[in-house]
Protein backbone atom coordinates (compact mmCIF):
# COMPACT_ATOMS: atom_id res chain seq x y z
CA UNK A 1 0.00 0.00 0.00
CA UNK A 2 1.28 3.11 -1.23
CA UNK A 3 1.36 6.55 1.23
CA UNK A 4 -0.69 10.14 -0.08
CA UNK A 5 1.61 12.59 -0.72
CA UNK A 6 0.50 14.61 2.48
CA UNK A 7 1.76 11.41 4.66
CA UNK A 8 5.26 11.65 3.31
CA UNK A 9 5.44 15.80 4.82
CA UNK A 10 2.31 14.94 7.95
CA UNK A 11 4.71 18.08 9.87
CA UNK A 12 4.01 22.06 9.22
CA UNK A 13 6.92 23.64 7.79
CA UNK A 14 7.35 24.80 11.49
CA UNK A 15 7.45 21.61 12.90
CA UNK A 16 9.62 20.19 10.21
CA UNK A 17 11.92 22.99 10.92
CA UNK A 18 11.84 22.40 14.44
CA UNK A 19 12.04 18.61 14.19
CA UNK A 20 15.22 18.72 11.84
CA UNK A 21 17.08 21.38 13.51
CA UNK A 22 16.52 18.54 16.46
CA UNK A 23 18.10 15.56 14.87
CA UNK A 24 20.75 18.01 13.25
CA UNK A 25 22.24 18.85 16.76
CA UNK A 26 21.87 15.42 18.05
CA UNK A 27 24.27 13.89 15.16
CA UNK A 28 26.44 16.73 15.29
CA UNK A 29 29.04 17.68 12.83
CA UNK A 30 30.95 14.57 11.91
CA UNK A 31 29.28 11.80 9.33
CA UNK A 32 27.22 9.39 11.10
CA UNK A 33 24.94 6.37 9.81
CA UNK A 34 21.38 6.56 10.32
CA UNK A 35 18.67 4.64 9.74
CA UNK A 36 15.19 6.29 8.98
CA UNK A 37 12.66 3.91 9.59
CA UNK A 38 9.44 5.29 7.85
CA UNK A 39 11.75 7.51 5.62
CA UNK A 40 8.64 9.06 3.21
CA UNK A 41 9.80 11.08 0.68
CA UNK A 42 13.04 11.72 2.67
CA UNK A 43 12.22 15.03 4.62
CA UNK A 44 15.00 14.21 7.08
CA UNK A 45 17.36 12.61 4.80
CA UNK A 46 17.78 14.91 2.56
CA UNK A 47 19.00 17.55 5.49
CA UNK A 48 20.81 14.53 6.84
CA UNK A 49 22.58 14.21 3.77
CA UNK A 50 23.21 17.97 3.08
CA UNK A 51 25.43 17.91 6.51
CA UNK A 52 27.73 14.84 5.37
CA UNK A 53 25.92 11.81 7.09
CA UNK A 54 25.18 8.55 5.92
CA UNK A 55 21.07 7.50 5.55
CA UNK A 56 19.38 4.18 5.08
CA UNK A 57 15.93 4.97 4.07
CA UNK A 58 13.74 2.23 4.98
CA UNK A 59 10.15 2.40 3.88
CA UNK A 60 7.22 0.53 2.25
CA UNK A 61 6.43 2.72 -0.72
CA UNK A 62 8.55 2.69 -3.48
CA UNK A 63 7.57 5.81 -4.62
CA UNK A 64 9.12 7.51 -1.21
CA UNK A 65 12.28 5.45 -1.71
CA UNK A 66 12.54 6.45 -5.23
CA UNK A 67 12.50 10.39 -3.73
CA UNK A 68 14.99 9.60 -1.24
CA UNK A 69 17.49 7.67 -3.78
CA UNK A 70 17.51 10.66 -5.59
CA UNK A 71 18.67 12.63 -2.65
CA UNK A 72 21.91 9.89 -2.14
CA UNK A 73 20.05 7.64 0.15
CA UNK A 74 20.91 4.32 0.26
CA UNK A 75 17.35 2.26 0.41
CA UNK A 76 15.59 -0.52 1.50
CA UNK A 77 11.75 -1.42 0.83
CA UNK A 78 10.46 -3.42 3.48
CA UNK A 79 7.27 -3.20 6.02
CA UNK A 80 8.82 -2.09 9.59
CA UNK A 81 6.09 -4.53 11.41
CA UNK A 82 7.90 -7.36 8.97
CA UNK A 83 9.97 -9.54 12.11
CA UNK A 84 12.42 -10.69 9.87
CA UNK A 85 12.66 -7.59 7.82
CA UNK A 86 16.09 -6.70 7.66
CA UNK A 87 17.23 -3.13 9.66
CA UNK A 88 20.41 -3.80 9.41
CA UNK A 89 23.03 -0.30 8.16
CA UNK A 90 26.16 -2.23 6.88
CA UNK A 91 29.42 -1.00 9.28
CA UNK A 92 26.51 -0.80 11.93
CA UNK A 93 24.38 2.59 12.66
CA UNK A 94 24.92 5.53 14.94
CA UNK A 95 21.33 6.27 15.58
CA UNK A 96 17.88 5.50 13.90
CA UNK A 97 14.87 8.11 13.38
CA UNK A 98 11.29 6.76 13.88
CA UNK A 99 9.70 10.35 12.84
CA UNK A 100 6.49 11.98 11.01
CA UNK A 101 4.17 9.47 12.69
CA UNK A 102 5.35 6.47 12.49
CA UNK A 103 5.06 5.14 15.58
CA UNK A 104 1.09 6.30 15.83
CA UNK A 105 0.39 3.94 12.83
CA UNK A 106 2.10 1.02 14.93
CA UNK A 107 -1.68 0.35 16.59
CA UNK A 108 -0.40 -3.48 18.01
CA UNK A 109 1.77 -2.38 21.18
CA UNK A 110 3.74 -5.48 20.80
CA UNK A 111 4.98 -5.35 17.45
CA UNK A 112 5.91 -1.94 17.98
CA UNK A 113 7.77 -3.49 20.91
CA UNK A 114 9.14 -6.04 18.85
CA UNK A 115 10.13 -3.04 16.23
CA UNK A 116 12.30 -1.51 19.00
CA UNK A 117 13.96 -4.34 19.85
CA UNK A 118 15.15 -4.89 16.47
CA UNK A 119 16.21 -1.32 16.22
CA UNK A 120 18.17 -1.66 19.37
CA UNK A 121 19.77 -4.77 18.14
CA UNK A 122 21.42 -2.41 14.98
CA UNK A 123 22.14 0.39 16.76
CA UNK A 124 25.69 0.50 18.00
CA UNK A 125 25.37 1.01 22.53
CA UNK A 126 25.64 4.76 23.18
CA UNK A 127 23.75 5.29 20.03
CA UNK A 128 20.12 6.58 20.38
CA UNK A 129 16.68 6.21 18.81
CA UNK A 130 14.59 9.23 18.07
CA UNK A 131 10.59 9.30 18.11
CA UNK A 132 8.30 12.44 18.01
CA UNK A 133 7.55 14.40 20.74
CA UNK A 134 4.64 16.17 19.02
CA UNK A 135 3.00 12.18 20.01
CA UNK A 136 1.93 13.75 23.26
CA UNK A 137 0.41 16.65 21.85
CA UNK A 138 -2.70 14.92 20.92
CA UNK A 139 -3.54 13.98 24.80
CA UNK A 140 -2.76 18.30 25.36
CA UNK A 141 -5.44 18.59 22.81
CA UNK A 142 -7.84 15.95 23.96
CA UNK A 143 -7.47 17.30 28.29
CA UNK A 144 -8.82 20.64 26.82
CA UNK A 145 -11.47 19.59 24.67
CA UNK A 146 -10.61 19.91 21.76
CA UNK A 147 -12.01 17.07 20.44
CA UNK A 148 -15.34 17.25 22.67
CA UNK A 149 -17.61 16.84 19.82
CA UNK A 150 -15.44 14.53 18.05
CA UNK A 151 -14.83 17.04 14.90
CA UNK A 152 -12.32 19.76 14.70
CA UNK A 153 -13.40 23.15 14.55
CA UNK A 154 -12.80 23.67 11.39
CA UNK A 155 -14.73 20.33 10.43
CA UNK A 156 -11.90 19.08 8.37
CA UNK A 157 -11.35 16.03 11.01
CA UNK A 158 -13.26 13.38 12.44
CA UNK A 159 -11.59 11.11 15.50
CA UNK A 160 -13.51 8.49 16.33
CA UNK A 161 -12.29 6.59 19.40
CA UNK A 162 -11.81 2.39 19.57
CA UNK A 163 -13.74 1.11 22.20
CA UNK A 164 -11.53 0.50 25.27
CA UNK A 165 -8.47 1.90 23.83
CA UNK A 166 -6.29 4.51 23.24
CA UNK A 167 -6.61 4.22 19.43
CA UNK A 168 -8.34 6.55 17.08
CA UNK A 169 -9.73 6.25 13.90
CA UNK A 170 -9.15 9.75 12.33
CA UNK A 171 -11.15 10.34 9.08
CA UNK A 172 -10.38 14.18 6.81
CA UNK A 173 -11.84 16.36 4.49
CA UNK A 174 -14.84 14.76 3.00
CA UNK A 175 -14.71 11.70 4.53
CA UNK A 176 -15.56 13.50 7.74
CA UNK A 177 -19.55 12.52 8.94
CA UNK A 178 -20.89 13.56 12.20
CA UNK A 179 -23.38 11.10 12.02
CA UNK A 180 -21.47 8.14 11.10
CA UNK A 181 -19.07 6.97 14.91
CA UNK A 182 -18.51 3.19 13.63
CA UNK A 183 -14.86 2.24 12.48
CA UNK A 184 -15.07 1.09 9.17
CA UNK A 185 -12.64 -0.83 7.67
CA UNK A 186 -11.12 1.94 5.24
CA UNK A 187 -10.61 3.90 8.28
CA UNK A 188 -6.94 4.97 9.24
CA UNK A 189 -6.01 3.80 12.49
CA UNK A 190 -3.69 5.55 14.63
CA UNK A 191 -2.18 4.85 18.67
CA UNK A 192 -1.99 7.70 20.89
CA UNK A 193 0.82 6.67 23.00
CA UNK A 194 0.92 8.55 26.18
CA UNK A 195 4.43 9.99 27.96
CA UNK A 196 3.62 6.52 30.25
CA UNK A 197 3.08 3.94 27.62
CA UNK A 198 6.77 5.46 25.69
CA UNK A 199 8.75 4.62 29.04
CA UNK A 200 6.34 1.54 29.53
CA UNK A 201 8.12 0.80 25.27
CA UNK A 202 11.50 1.95 26.48
CA UNK A 203 11.81 0.15 29.22
CA UNK A 204 10.68 -3.30 28.27
CA UNK A 205 12.74 -2.70 24.30
CA UNK A 206 15.66 -1.88 26.24
CA UNK A 207 16.19 1.65 25.65
CA UNK A 208 17.35 4.33 28.05
CA UNK A 209 13.90 6.31 29.10
CA UNK A 210 12.65 9.01 26.66
CA UNK A 211 14.20 12.19 27.17
CA UNK A 212 13.13 15.34 25.90
CA UNK A 213 14.82 17.20 23.21
CA UNK A 214 13.54 20.71 22.32
CA UNK A 215 10.48 20.49 23.94
CA UNK A 216 8.58 18.38 22.50
CA UNK A 217 9.99 18.66 19.05
CA UNK A 218 11.77 15.02 19.48
CA UNK A 219 11.89 12.32 21.84
CA UNK A 220 15.33 9.95 22.50
CA UNK A 221 16.01 6.79 23.19
CA UNK A 222 19.47 5.49 24.49
CA UNK A 223 20.83 2.78 23.53
CA UNK A 224 22.88 1.94 27.22
CA UNK A 225 26.29 0.81 26.57
CA UNK A 226 27.53 -2.36 27.43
Amino acid sequence: MTRDADDWFPLSDDEHAAQAHAVLSLLGESGKNVIDLGAGGGRLAGPMIERGHSVLAIDRDPEALLACAALGAQTRAVDLLDDAADLSFAGGADAALLLGGTLMEIVDPLAALRLLRRVREVVRPGGWLAIDGGLLDVWDDVSEGAWVTGVSEDGAWQMIWAPGDSVVALRRGERVDPEDWEIGENDRLLRLWSAGDLALLAEASGWGAPESVDFRTLLRLERPAG
